[in-house]
């Protein structure tokens, strides 16, 4: 994996992850009229080697690229198993969904991660992943670049993730640990954004509790 990949992932996870969040938890058909579409969402401020789990998993891996070959959308193969509501945080739920998003999108950082939120659910942690992958592919280029501005992950900025990838990189290079760069994080920063993002999902909590429902 090269550099640029490196960082896309981590960038993509972290946007796909942020832009969810509001809409964890939130139906698909209520999502729209009570937070509006997701890009334009701003936060305020038989058993075998791999056993019977591991081909169940691979069944609906395989599913989810014969869906994408049909040309079928994102959230009606979510609904072809059952998450009509939602896609839940259950493995075999999130991650043939998110691969059919990457399938269907795999150059349109943007088009993978709000499809991936229109399907509701735990809409955080599959827009994580389906941001990480895509972002894999597309590298920090392919990210559009008002969502990382609009990212507020403080202490851990977006330059902070970047270092963070080129770290990374620079260790699968074969590079002497003593010659990588770690970039260092305020421990007390991390507390004190723990207790806002605290205020945030309390925040978001309440909201779900008003209209349109």
């Amino acid at each position: 994996m090269n550099r640029d990949a490196i960082i896309g992932c981590i960038l993509g996870t972290a946007i796909g992850d942020a832009l969810g969040l509001p809409y964890e938890g939130v139906s698909p058909q209520r999502a729209p009229r009570l937070l509006g579409p997701p890009d334009r969402f701003r936060f305020f401020f038989g058993r075998d080697a791999i056993g019977a789990e591991g081909c169940e998993l691979s069944d609906l891996l395989r599913k989810a690229v014969e869906s994408v070959r049909a040309v079928e959308g994102t959230a009606a193969f979510a609904g072809s198993m059952g998450l009509a509501k939602g896609v839940t945080g259950y493995t075999y739920h999130t991650m043939p969904v998110a691969i059919h998003a990457w399938l269907s999108h795999p150059n349109d950082f943007r088009q993978a991660v709000t499809t991936m939120i229109e399907c509701g659910g735990d809409a955080d942690t599959t827009a994580a992943i389906a941001g990480g992958i895509v972002g894999a592919g597309v590298g920090r280029a392919g990210i559009p670049a008002e969502w990382m501005d609009g990212i507020w992950e403080w202490p851990r900025s977006v330059a902070w993730m970047s270092a963070l990838g080129e770290s990374l990189a620079d260790s699968l290079s074969g590079q002497p640990a003593t010659m990588i760069k770690t970039p260092s994080i305020n421990p007390v920063g991390v507390l004190l954004r723990n207790l806002l993002f605290l205020f945030v999902v309390l925040f978001h909590g309440f909201r779900r509790l008003a209209p349109p429902y």
